[in-house]
């Protein structure tokens, strides 16, 4: 089994995306990823899914997203950004105040409270403990970072990590979809085959 995590550049869109070019077949992969997520959400995604399945888990990869990006657990989602686990519903910030009064409920006084630096820090940890999470089931699993920022430089040296910038490699080749942001369909397909050979 394949298992998938990450935000909307690792999501269910309207056409295939990077992993259905790697794994066709949906009864061999799990997604994990939804659009807005933060790195919050998708380590406690990785966490959830190793405790249920590890022992079938063949391959994970994750494309972690910007640590500005706080998830919290609310007990009732405002909008679409969100998911479930079994710690609960995550409702996603995206990284910015959309300018909604809801918005601004869930997520300014977390902000507010704990600063940018300890929201960024703790994030950082979320990724740090997953790929030891990962480690110490054995599992076999690579991970990159969707957006570029100098903390990335943390986990650079890894030896799962996939060294190329998501959104920064669409950009460059002038690979965007219609909303000029993720990548196109045949973005995802040359993306899936340039990180072949980093994932073995």
């Amino acid at each position: 089994m394949l298992i998938i995590s990450g935000d909307s550049f690792s999501a269910r869109t309207n056409h295939r995306v990077w992993h259905d070019f790697l794994q066709p077949n949906p009864k061999n992969k799990i997604n994990l990823a939804w659009h807005g997520a933060g790195n919050f959400y998708i380590a406690d995604s990785i966490k959830h899914i190793i405790q249920a399945n590890y022992k079938s888990i063949k391959k994970v990869i994750i494309f972690w997203s910007e640590y500005h990006r706080l998830d919290l657990l609310v007990k009732k989602p405002f909008n679409q950004l969100h998911r479930m686990t079994p710690s609960g519903c995550w409702q996603f910030s995206g990284g910015i105040d959309n300018g909604s009064a809801k918005w601004k409920e869930v997520f300014a006084d977390t902000i507010k409270i704990q600063g940018w630096d300890d929201i960024i820090k703790r994030s950082i940890s979320q990724v740090d403990e997953t790929l030891q999470l990962l480690e110490k089931h054995d599992i076999d699993f690579n991970f990159g970072f969707v957006y570029p920022d100098e903390n990335n430089k943390i986990f650079s040296k890894h030896k799962n990590f996939i060294p190329l910038i998501f959104r920064q490699w669409v950009q460059e080749r002038n690979l965007h979809g219609v909303d000029d942001h993720h990548p196109s369909e045949d973005g995802h397909r040359l993306f899936a085959e340039e990180i072949k050979q980093y994932i073995g």
